[in-house]
């Protein structure tokens, strides 16, 4: 039974070793959200499944797919069992707390990143700075781009480190 819930769970699910270093085994849901066929993150090295600058843990977390990719997940630990998610960018950059407010004035959030530089952009604030949401930019390739032009002012700046 257990087997039978384990495979076929809606949600990624993975059993570490006892080192926590490896997976035991992961559930098919795990391996598509992350592009691996079925079966194959089976003994896959944990470390390999985590973004460059990311550290184990729970939370918010940024691992890597098949492909490269970057991709946002929710991780929770219970013993050696990991429940992963893929994280909405929106939820990624806000909390619950001030969704309302930033909904209300049309503004937008983001989170920045320390270890790996990545900014993570809701959608509305993808849409203000011209910049997918979801998406991996750095501050310094935000730096480089011009600001949107406000009314009573003339074109466009960069934007500036602090």
């Amino acid at each position: 039974m257990f087997r039978a819930a384990f495979v076929q769970a809606e949600i990624g699910l993975a059993v570490l070793d006892d080192g926590g270093t490896r997976l035991r085994e992961a559930n098919p849901a795990l391996c598509a959200l992350l592009g691996y066929p079925a079966g194959a993150l089976k003994d896959h090295p944990f470390a390999d499944l985590l973004a460059p600058g990311e550290e184990p843990g729970e939370g918010i977390r940024s691992w890597r797919r098949a492909d490269g990719a970057a991709l946002d997940v929710r991780v929770r630990r219970n013993g050696p069992v990991l429940t992963v998610e893929a994280v909405d960018p929106d939820a990624a950059a806000h909390s619950e707390e001030n969704r309302e407010a930033l909904a209300a004035a049309g503004l937008g959030e983001w989170r920045w990143e320390r270890a790996s530089g990545r900014v993570i952009l809701s959608r509305r604030a993808g849409q203000i700075l011209g910049h997918p949401a979801g998406t991996a930019p750095t501050w310094a390739t935000r730096a480089d781009r011009p600001r949107p032009s406000r009314p009573g002012r003339s074109g466009s700046r960069p934007y500036r480190r602090p």
